[in-house]
C-alpha cells in the first residue's frame, strides 16, 4: 500500500537532551524523544552516548538507544572516526539490536 508522506511527518515532538565533559577527555550525553505522527503512531526513545578522543583527533563513540513504548526494542553501537586531513574523515559503525543481528557501515 502507498502511504502519503504527509502522514509520516511529526505532528508533535518533544526533545530533551543534556551532555558535556564527564571526566578527563570523555564526554557523554543523554536524550529523550517523544514524537507523535499525524497518523497517530507514537514513539518514545531514550538514548545514552559516550565519546572518547584518541590520538590525532580520532575518536571512539559508544551509544545505546531504548524504545520506551511499543516493542521496547534497543540498539547499541560503536563508531570509530579517523581524520585523514584536508577536511576528510573516515568513519565506521557497528550496531546490534534486540533481534541480536549486527549491522554496520564501513568507512
Amino acid at each position: 500500500p502507498c502511504v502519503s508522506t504527509i502522514t509520516q511527518r511529526a505532528r508533535e515532538r518533544w526533545l530533551a537532551s543534556v551532555g558535556g565533559l564527564l571526566w578527563a577527555n570523555v564526554s557523554g550525553g543523554a536524550s529523550y524523544v517523544r514524537q507523535t505522527r499525524w497518523d497517530g503512531d507514537r514513539v518514545q526513545l531514550l538514548g545514552l552516548s559516550l565519546n572518547y578522543p584518541v590520538e590525532n583527533r580520532a575518536s571512539v563513540s559508544l551509544s545505546v538507544n531504548k524504545r520506551l513504548d511499543g516493542d521496547q526494542s534497543w540498539r547499541a553501537g560503536i563508531s570509530v572516526n579517523l581524520p585523514l586531513g584536508d577536511g576528510i574523515n573516515i568513519a565506521s559503525r557497528l550496531e546490534r539490536g534486540t533481534d541480536n543481528k549486527f549491522s554496520g557501515a564501513p568507512g
